[in-house]
């Protein structure tokens, strides 16, 4: 099943800059947010509804494309019920009434909408030495003893999960004095701690944290600072270093309009990190991205393609998970470590494979149908 998406009826021109305008509409650039008692950290760039702003004027771009990859005129939405979604979100923008808590139209306006289904195929499970440990694990933590691991690892996989175990073991087998902070210290003592050995050196594909990314490079440099999501994935695609997904995380106690603007941004993210993907792709199973909300100790996967035929972009969700590297949180490892688990597999599956390396690039099969993305919002106040 669908939930929701727009069509492109509007006229399109490419200005100097790389934006994509539809005319009759000014754009401009405003990040603000709000929720002044939620500590937030540095990369936040939520578009809370400031004020009493009336309305708002939003902008609409392809940053992340050079202006001979920006198609002059975009292929219709092939779909009638998708492009009247489309339409009528366009509308909204025409008139200065489209808002930024606006989820379904807000995405319908970039050409997003979710299908029903699990973007986690659930092919593998964790290895039997690595079960194993999580039993010795919680057993260590209930009964307040020593946690050792007795079933060493025998490839770097294990490693890596036996790592997430023992790191978990150290920093949470026990209360600890402050258990609330602020997001960056919950991004360090449990984000970081489940997160970083899924993506370490010896992986293909790597994060980094509160880095700026590469989709806002060519916007303008004066709010590049607050574009920037708290984690990107990186891999490295025929001798290119390309992001292939990225994180946001909100602290315990985030309000829900916070988290769903989160929710958003990250998607739209996704959309413009899969338009990159696209122009180096040489095969159909590299044009993918991926996405990681960690909200509080709540988990949610996404996963996000283009379909051809109808000319959007889909996500699928995950049904949310529990984040287990914390003291009230660790009996949940088995399970939430085997879907990551899963989830990181699909993420592999992805890259660049030695065998396409001798293909042509199919970028130009995708480039007449890629569709601009929202990227900000300017308020208009009552005169």
């Amino acid at each position: 099943m669908i939930s929701s998406i727009p069509k492109i009826s509007a006229k399109w021109y490419v200005n100097n800059k790389n934006i994509l305008i539809i005319t009759n509409i000014l754009f401009f650039c405003s990040e603000q947010s709000t929720d002044s008692d939620i500590s937030s950290s540095q990369s936040s760039y939520a578009l809370s509804e400031i004020g009493n702003a009336c309305s708002y004027i939003c902008k609409h771009g392809f940053p992340e494309l050079d202006t001979k990859d920006i198609p002059d005129l975009p292929c219709d939405i092939a779909d009638i019920e998708l492009a009247d979604m489309v339409s009528n979100a366009q509308l909204l923008i025409s008139n200065n009434g489209l808002f930024p808590s606006d989820e379904e139209n807000r995405l319908r306006a970039s050409c997003i909408f979710q299908m029903d289904g699990n973007p986690i195929q659930l092919t593998a499970y964790l290895p039997d030495n690595v079960s194993l440990n999580i039993v010795v694990f919680k057993r260590a933590i209930q009964r307040n003893d020593f946690y050792k691991q007795s079933n060493l690892s025998d490839h770097l996989k294990e490693l890596a999960l036996n790592n997430i175990i023992s790191s978990t073991y150290l920093f949470h087998g026990k209360e600890r004095f402050k258990n609330k902070g602020s997001e960056l210290n919950l991004i360090a003592s449990s984000v970081s701690v489940f997160l970083s050995p899924f993506f370490s050196a010896h992986d293909a594909a790597q994060i980094e944290f509160d880095a700026v990314s590469w989709v806002f490079k060519q916007s303008e440099k004066t709010f590049e600072d607050k574009l920037r999501p708290d984690i990107l994935i990186h891999a490295k695609q025929y001798g290119e270093i390309i992001e292939v997904g990225c994180s946001e995380v909100k602290n315990i106690g985030t309000s829900e309009e916070r988290l769903k603007e989160d929710k958003i941004r990250v998607l739209e993210i996704m959309k413009r990190q899969l338009h990159v993907r696209m122009k180096h792709a040489k095969s159909v199973h590299e044009v993918v991205t991926f996405g990681i909300l960690v909200q509080g100790m709540s988990v949610i996967l996404l996963r996000m393609t283009m379909d051809l035929d109808k000319g959007v972009y889909f996500y699928s969700e995950q049904s949310e998970f529990i984040l287990p590297t914390s003291y009230k949180a660790y009996s949940h490892m088995d399970t939430s470590m085997e879907l990551f688990y899963n989830f990181k597999n699909n993420i592999m599956d992805s890259l660049a494979r030695s065998q396409d390396a001798k293909n042509d690039n199919i970028w130009n099969i995708y480039k007449n149908h890629v569709k601009p993305t929202i990227s900000s919002f300017t308020p208009v106040y009552p005169s």
